[in-house]
């Protein structure tokens, strides 16, 4: 067989950055490639490559994937150490600015403990990859930092970097990756920059920026508006987006949401849901309040979780989320035995109400999903969740078709 032609861009000495809203498979065959005057001349590489391609760029024969690709040769890059099939172009429609704008889908996986060996890091990563492959629509993995805090407000690190993990799995699906920062814990904002354009330099272009747990403490990093103004044209630079978090039942929660999206959010995420009263209140006073400022609302992106138990319900509260004794008392003594199932039609129904009453009042306020792994142990009950949100959100491309 002829030698690989090194000179081949992406060859597999040379590490070429991972293109945008790229699709991700393995070819186990040798590839061939459509050179520019339209010839086929000798497969340029052979073995097990990780290849990325635009989707338009895949050939009708792309149903045979990941066995042969056609693509033109400009829009291929390679990078070694794949071994599977990442993701479907199923998940690669449309760039999160054009998901946020019809109901875009995200998951949060849970982040490997500090200290996890790397072997057990990569494991994780598979059953993310897995998941996504198996759901046919995700927009965006939304990756926390989990942090603790002592009653001085310093912060405890769970996690390793979030950025890694984030980048890992952009790396393994082509999926876009959004990382979770609480800015209340960086020393100043020449660190809050510094941190900012390390993150566009490892490849992760969105962000979610966060603030401390109590209003009590006096954080040494900015507050999130403040933070926002810092850190949105950094992450503008390379086509990122900036978002925030919302707390529905907070009082006074849309007029921060209408400063928080004046400094440079284009959506937020809430925290978990299991009421639609506040936030549908929220959502329909962040409408009012916009258009009285006269600005585009951000999205505002409604999170759920599966739960299975009693001492998840404690810990979901612990995490800020409020669970109402009538939503608890339905989760744990429904009249379906199983509780991934009860847990998914209470948060289909919070969706329901609070997207049908968006619609009912004409609010211009976007709307999207952001499920939460919650714990390792509530990976199948995630994907199961993902799925039937999949089936109950509107079907469009964000392009307005």
């Amino acid at each position: 067989m002829k030698a690989p032609d090194t000179s081949f861009p992406g060859n597999p000495v040379e590490r070429v950055p991972h293109p945008p809203g790229a699709t991700c498979a393995v070819a186990d065959d040798p590839l061939t490639v459509r050179c520019p005057g339209g010839e086929h001349g000798a497969p340029a590489l052979t073995g097990r490559r990780l290849l990325a391609l635009r989707p338009d760029c895949v050939s009708s024969n792309a149903g045979r994937f990941p066995k042969r690709f056609i693509a033109e040769l400009a829009s291929l890059t390679v990078e070694r150490g794949a071994f599977r099939a990442a993701a479907t172009s199923t998940n690669m429609t449309r760039s999160l600015a054009q998901a946020l704008l019809a109901y875009p889908l995200f998951f949060a996986p849970v982040p490997p403990p500090s200290r996890t060996p790397p072997h057990r890091v990569a494991e994780r990563v598979e059953e993310v990859a897995r998941l996504i492959e198996q759901t046919p629509r995700i927009d965006a993995i939304d990756v926390p930092e989990l942090v603790d805090e002592n009653h001085e407000g310093r912060p405890r690190y769970r996690t390793d970097d979030p950025r890694t993990y984030g980048r890992t799995i952009a790396e393994r699906t082509g999926l876009e990756v959004i990382v979770n920062k609480v800015v209340a814990h960086l020393e100043s904002h020449a660190a809050l920059e510094a941190w900012a354009q390390e993150t566009v330099r490892l490849g992760v272009r969105h962000a979610v920026l966060v603030g401390g747990t109590s209003r009590f403490i006096p954080y040494p990093g900015p507050p999130v508006a403040e933070a926002n103004r810092v850190v949105r044209p950094i992450l503008a630079g390379s086509n990122g987006l900036l978002g925030n978090i919302s707390i529905p039942q907070r009082r006074g929660e849309a007029h921060r949401m209408v400063s928080k999206t004046r400094a440079g959010a284009s959506f937020f995420t809430t925290q978990l849901l299991f009421a639609p009263e506040a936030i549908s209140e929220t959502v329909a006073s962040y409408d009012k309040l916009c258009r009285q400022a006269e600005i585009s609302p951000a999205t505002v992106i409604l999170s759920f979780a599966p739960v299975a138990d009693e001492t998840d319900i404690e810990f979901v509260r612990w995490l800020g989320a409020d669970v109402p004794e009538e939503s608890e008392r339905r989760l744990m003594n429904g009249d379906d035995p199983n509780t991934s199932v009860r847990c998914i039609a209470l948060a289909r129904e919070v969706w329901e109400l609070v997207s049908q009453r968006a619609a009912d009042d004409q609010l211009r306020v976007p709307l999207g999903i952001n499920i939460e792994q919650v714990s390792p142990r509530h990976l199948d009950g995630a994907r199961e969740m993902l799925t039937a949100f999949v089936d109950c959100l509107p079907r469009t491309n964000g392009t307005g078709n």
